[in-house]
């Protein structure tokens, strides 16, 4: 693709391999689910799960049909789990491509059994979450009866999500205990069981009895939402803008919408073509970018098409502005925004161009 703007994001596969080891490390034997739902977090799913089956991955999980049916295109013998809802109406799509799909309650489990062909599914347990699951003992038992009897379904798994892995110990301490209930009174077990997301995987990973799986989401990308200890993962995106007008504003002149910035003396501005169309939201105002290794502050208001930073005379027309990167990371954006490194990723909007590298080829 032909770029015609000096904006991009380096997306790190090396990195991203790294965080995998990482995460591999921590479990040991237990196996890793790669989440490439919102298109890899932003990151871009082909891309991104390509990488990750030439390292040997052979299953991941996503949260939509559409998503499942975009990898299937580029992976015909990839495992896919669809975590979120499927419709009835659907089942037949989700058989013939062989996805596994989440049974979350009883009328998807009533269509799961009268369908007319293979099916392969988890059953989702809601230990607490109150999102997608089944929560009574007998409803849980029930389903999975079901699911083991029918002879046209595939039990593959069970599954639950930790609602604050990356605060409330002592719930997620009430979560393991309720999905270890549930496991100890089902006749058998589905050969994957899992419970984890990125901040239950290297917080509480060890201490999960019965499970044989993790899935790695956030941290995959490099993001940690969770108190220290944090892992040694490493952000794998980096979204970069360059310099297209440096211009003088003298003391007492204001610049941009709202005049809301106004230099106290002489000062020197430069302009980075991206804004919050591009997914830097407006109130990301008054943080940080790098140049060259420094940091600037931001100034005036996030329009949607640019940004103006605060420099010195050291740094010159075209040079390269981090705006989240190694010295100003996503975490960081996010704890200036009261947000979550999700948010900061995944809005990375599509009109800026994903280039591909490895190591300290970017």
């Amino acid at each position: 693709m032909i770029e015609y703007r000096p904006v991009w994001a380096d997306v790190d596969l090396d990195r991203l391999w790294h965080n995998v080891k990482v995460a591999q490390a921590h479990i040991g034997k237990k196996q890793i689910i790669p989440v490439v739902k919102a298109n890899a977090y932003g990151h871009g799913v082909i891309e991104v799960m390509t990488w990750l089956y030439e390292k040997g991955i052979r299953y991941c999980a996503v949260v939509m049909l559409q998503e499942a049916l975009e990898l299937r295109a580029a992976f015909p013998d990839l495992g896919i789990l669809i975590m979120g809802s499927v419709r009835p109406q659907d089942l037949e799509i989700c058989s013939r491509h062989q996805f596994d799909i989440s049974i979350y309650h009883k009328p998807l489990l009533d269509a799961a059994k009268a369908f007319n062909g293979p099916l392969k599914c988890h059953l989702k347990v809601d230990t607490g979450m109150a999102r997608y699951g089944f929560v009574e003992t007998a409803d849980i038992l029930d389903a999975a009866k079901t699911l083991m009897t029918s002879p046209h379904i595939e039990w593959t798994g069970i599954f639950s999500h930790f609602a604050t892995a990356d605060e409330d110990e002592q719930f997620v301490y009430r979560q393991i205990k309720r999905f270890v209930e549930v496991l100890t009174q089902l006749p058998e077990l589905p050969p994957m069981i899992h419970l984890a997301n990125s901040a239950g995987t290297f917080r509480f990973e060890p201490d999960i009895p019965m499970t044989t799986h993790v899935r790695l989401g956030l941290s995959l990308y490099g993001c940690v939402n969770m108190p220290d200890p944090k892992p040694p993962v490493r952000q794998v995106t980096r979204l970069r803008g360059a310099i297209s007008q440096i211009k003088l504003l003298k003391q007492g002149e204001c610049l941009g919408y709202g005049q809301s910035y106004c230099a106290g003396q002489d000062e020197i501005i430069a302009l980075v073509p991206i804004g919050y169309a591009d997914g830097i939201r407006r109130a990301y105002r008054d943080h940080q970018v790098a140049i060259n290794g420094r940091i600037y502050p931001m100034v005036g208001a996030i329009c949607m098409d640019a940004l103006f930073i605060k420099i010195d005379d050291s740094v010159s027309l075209d040079d390269v502005v981090d705006i989240y990167g190694d010295v100003v990371t996503m975490d960081d954006a996010a704890l200036h925004l009261d947000t979550t490194a999700y948010e900061i990723m995944t809005a990375i909007s599509l009109r800026v161009p994903r280039r591909y590298v490895k190591g300290d080829s970017r």
